[in-house]
């Protein structure tokens, strides 16, 4: 499989482009915003010949088409010299070199060189995936000596014919390129005029939907797929998945294709149909949307009896009054901007219900933590939230938000911050960049999402988290998320669509970059991004007005109106996904940490059953070690033990001393020697040094037979023995 590690490789630069575009020529003359955008055609595609060699038993294939890789290799210079504007990013692309054999470095383009690969060519590979090896690889070789070298190639002769021997693999000339498979005769056979299913599907395929690399995977010869599928059986049958990315100036498109025929009998619930009108205007200056069509009756159908609240009967006031239309929309300059449009079909019924909600929501003030001032205002409620931040032990700097429900003709809303039906009048699509961003907004589609300020989360997470929280990878794992943050802010836009259709499932993917922008502009935009990295808003500010002015119908202009205006914290439609992820992800930061006390909670109990099991005696008790609270005096807010931290005798006696530094103070405590006998081992920590402290603690009896046994474990209430 070394063989197919370099295909797969140009796979992966590919993917890592989008943050770039693909030309480092940035012509200065940009289109006018009300030029209409063709999306990018292959019209003789650079993958249709290596197609014509795939074997006819092969049901998997991946090519690259000519060319191709030597603009992935620029690709990957574009993406380097990203990267490496920010001090983390030298650290990355350190651990990305020497990844070639011999350690050559993969930004170097003599290296290629040096293993003879031709970077012009395409390259190819074709299988089946119940095989643990391909049929037949194509790879870019334009000097075989080189590549025998690199790759410790031997030369053999088989029936009269010199071939290299890689491993288990013979490869050769094969109709001009050089190819690579199990036997002689299986590449004579690929060099023969052949039909096969794989080129026969692509080449069926519409232009549009070709690309520059594209994958075929025949869907009904791999049995747990095959099995997969069968659930969708009421609804259609898929047989076979063709897709494409087409590498552009100003970004990448991907498309696929599961071919088939939706023709079952629940079909007609799942086919896409276009956006509803219901949502129409309400999406203007979005940075983020996610779109859903679901088969709400059948949903419905499955859900479980469900109790009414007080006086609202929530399955028929509420429930079956959806449509199965749904939206999320982030807006707004606050730290969240969130709205939840939802279809409904009576919308004075509706109105009804949110009174009843908004009743229900006065009524547990008292008793539902962080939510106060309740009010009911005809077909509106408002109340405010204090978001929970689930004991993360810094502070996430997130201020109490007004939420809302609210009816407005066949729409409900469930509105958060300044992402309010008044505020979000407009349509996205006018904010579009790319045609098939537009198409994904406003074409039929089952799930739509469009996002752009796709850095915002990802800078705000790293603002709030402190390196120390993570441990000894915390600076690791920030300066990662500062690198991510810098390379998504070369992305404009990021659009994603899935539709079902009579002839199967489509999917397209867009992502549009600054890569085609204006050298100029580019310059004073990355620039500009340094500023704000560095604290410098108004500096940013001032350099993303100048852009605007110098280069008004520019991708980046329009970025300069989003940045102008703001937009949410929780932005993007990476935003909605975040609104998700994050809080989970606080919450298993503050797990981790209290993992120490776990930890050493569990390694002083058992030391302190040995030492009576083995003595017949306990140790004396301690006082907290160090006294409570000391470890949030300290700038890292962790205690830093010294030469007399665990100078008392039982320590020394049970051995326990934690020399690294740590968030808790650790407690022995003595209840008595013979049976029925006891001993508390406890730590205790202020993790977010608000003076409210957390307990772990274990608590072992002496038996009858003087042995220690579990008595309580991880009793978590401070309490003391006599």
């Amino acid at each position: 499989m070394r063989l197919a590690v370099l295909v797969l490789a140009g796979v992966t630069v590919a993917i890592a482009g989008v943050v770039v575009g693909c030309s480092q020529k940035r012509p200065e003359s940009v289109r006018r915003l009300s030029d209409p955008v063709a999306p990018t055609v292959t019209r003789t595609s650079p993958t249709s010949a290596l197609w014509e060699m795939a074997p006819p038993d092969a049901t998997l294939g991946l090519v690259i088409g000519d060319g191709v890789p030597q603009r992935l290799f620029t690709v990957l210079q574009g993406v380097a010299r990203v990267v490496a504007a920010r001090p983390p990013g030298t650290r990355l692309l350190g651990e990305l070199r020497g990844i070639t054999p011999d350690g050559r470095d993969p930004l170097d383009e003599a290296a290629w060189k040096d293993m003879g690969l031709d970077l012009s060519y395409g390259m190819a590979i074709f299988g089946d995936l119940a095989e643990d090896r391909p049929t037949l690889v194509v790879l870019p070789v334009g000097d075989r000596v080189a590549f025998r070298k690199a790759f410790n190639a031997t030369v053999d002769k088989e029936q009269g014919r010199e071939v290299d021997v890689l491993g288990s693999f013979r490869c050769k000339a094969v109709a001009r390129r050089y190819a690579c498979a199990a036997t002689l005769a299986d590449l004579d056979a690929a060099a023969a005029p052949h039909e096969s299913p794989a080129a026969t599907t692509i080449k069926s395929t519409p232009p549009e939907k070709r690309g520059d690399m594209e994958l075929y995977f025949d869907l009904e010869s791999e049995q747990e797929t095959a099995n997969a599928l069968r659930a969708l059986e009421p609804v259609g049958r898929l047989k076979s998945l063709v897709a494409s990315v087409t590498l552009q100036r100003d970004g990448v498109t991907g498309r696929a294709w599961a071919k088939g025929e939706m023709n079952g009998p629940l079909a007609p619930k799942f086919t896409s149909k276009p956006p509803t009108s219901l949502f129409k205007g309400y999406t203007g200056g979005a940075t983020g949307i996610l779109r859903l069509q679901l088969p709400w009756e059948l949903l419905l159908a499955q859900l479980p009896p469900i109790p009414a609240a007080g006086n609202l009967d929530l399955r028929a006031e509420l429930l079956e009054q959806l449509t199965g239309d749904i939206e999320l929309v982030t807006a707004g300059k606050g730290e969240i901007g969130l709205a939840v449009l939802l279809g409904v079909k009576d919308g004075e019924k509706v109105k009804g219900s949110v009174a009843k909600l908004c009743a229900l929501a006065e009524l547990a003030m008292g008793e539902t933590p962080g939510l106060r001032d309740v009010k009911s205002s005809g077909d509106r409620c408002t109340m405010k939230l204090s978001l929970p931040t689930d004991e993360v032990p810094f502070s996430l700097g997130l201020p109490d938000v007004t939420a809302r429900i609210e009816a407005r003709g066949q729409v409900l809303a469930l509105s958060m911050g300044e992402a309010t039906l008044d505020t979000l009048k407009g349509e996205a699509a006018d904010d579009a960049w790319s045609v098939e961003a537009k198409d994904v907004l406003t074409v039929a589609h089952t799930v739509a999402s469009w996002g752009r300020d796709l850095d915002a989360q990802f800078r705000w997470v790293k603002s709030v988290i402190p390196g120390e929280s993570l441990g000894a990878d915390g600076e690791h794992v920030l300066g990662t998320i500062e690198v991510v943050a810098w390379a998504l802010a070369h992305v404009y836009e990021a659009a994603f669509g899935v539709s079902v259709r009579p002839d199967g499932i489509h999917a397209l993917l867009r992502l549009s970059t600054f890569g085609a922008e204006p050298a100029e502009a580019l310059q004073i935009y990355e620039a500009a991004l340094a500023k704000r990295y560095e604290g410098d808003e108004a500096s940013f500010q001032a350099a993303m007005a100048e852009i605007a002015r110098k280069f008004p119908r520019s991708m980046l202009a329009r970025q300069a109106q989003l940045t102008s205006t703001g937009g949410p914290l929780l932005g993007g439609a990476t935003g909605i996904m975040a609104a998700i992820a994050i809080p989970s992800f606080l919450k298993y930061l503050y797990r981790s940490k209290s993992t120490e006390a776990r930890v050493q909670v569990e390694t002083l109990f058992e030391l302190a059953r040995a030492y009576y099991e083995k003595n017949k005696k306990l140790p004396a008790t301690t006082k907290l070690t160090p006294e409570a609270g000391a470890c949030c005096k300290t700038e890292d807010r962790k205690c830093h033990p010294g030469p007399d931290t665990w100078s008392h005798p039982t320590w020394k006696t049970l051995g326990f001393a934690p020399a690294d530094p740590h968030y808790y103070s650790f407690q022995f405590i003595r209840g008595g020697d013979g049976p029925g006998g006891r001993f508390i081992v406890r730590a205790v920590g202020d993790l977010d040094c608000d003076g409210i402290f957390s307990t772990f603690q274990k608590e072992g009896r002496i038996g009858d037979n003087r042995m220690v046994f579990v008595y309580r474990d991880w009793v978590d209430a401070m309490q003391e023995l006599e």
